[in-house]
């Protein structure tokens, strides 16, 4: 018997030999949308709303951002939560956009330039969307949830902050937005990470390696 986990923190807990484990990322295809990246930084996050996915920390987080008139922000998703954030984002005067979800993620994706992804949960397999970021040229800040270590696992890739630590995340957001310039060498190169263990041809020849 093979298993398969999402990911390197994730392995069968019962009757599992160490060679019977093998690691296949799912691949990616990657699609290419005409972007339309504007001189105004663009910073977004995208889940469903759920207090796992913590959303009201990106929120708290923008409201306390120095340079928050210098970029526009957006959330994408939808679930039980939509009311009480956008309570938040009124209360806070942060004047997020919420969007619904969209049928062409990436397409979105590649018009933004930094995608933040706040969860808290300590059961997060591995979210497609931030490689989806990462393929799109985003540079992501991401909390430390369990698992994130297995893609950006150095400041070379992007940031990282503590689960639920606002004002680390707004210290963040600052720093991205003043320096956005001279950071797009990370964005560029976690995109290059990401084409290299989440492309298609690599899964399929993991796969076939395995079963020749």
């Amino acid at each position: 018997m093979k298993f398969f986990p999402l990911n390197k923190n994730i392995t069968p807990q019962k009757k599992a030999k160490h060679n019977n484990v093998h690691l296949i990322r799912h691949g990616i295809k990657r699609y290419l949308f005409p972007q339309n990246k504007n001189a105004k930084i663009k910073i977004a996050s995208s889940s469903r709303f759920v207090p796992d996915k913590g959303l009201e920390v990106f929120i708290k987080a923008v409201s306390q951002m120095n340079l928050r008139e210098k970029a526009d922000f957006m959330i994408i998703g939808a679930g039980p939560e939509k009311n009480n954030l956008i309570e938040l984002n009124r209360k806070l005067k942060t004047n997020i956009e919420f969007h619904e979800p969209v049928d062409e993620l990436q397409a979105f994706l590649q018009s933004i330039n930094i995608f933040v992804f706040p969860s808290r949960s300590e059961n997060e397999g591995f979210p497609i969307t931030l490689v989806e970021a990462g393929l799109s040229g985003n540079l992501v800040i991401s909390s430390n949830f369990n698992g994130i270590t297995n893609i950006l696992d150095s400041e070379d890739y992007g940031f990282v902050f503590p689960i639920d630590d606002v004002d680390k995340l707004a210290e963040l957001l600052d720093y991205s937005v003043s320096n956005f310039s001279s950071l797009e060498q990370k964005a560029d190169a976690f995109k290059e990470k990401c084409n290299m263990l989440f492309s298609v041809d690599t899964m399929i020849d993991k796969i076939e390696k395995l079963y020749s």
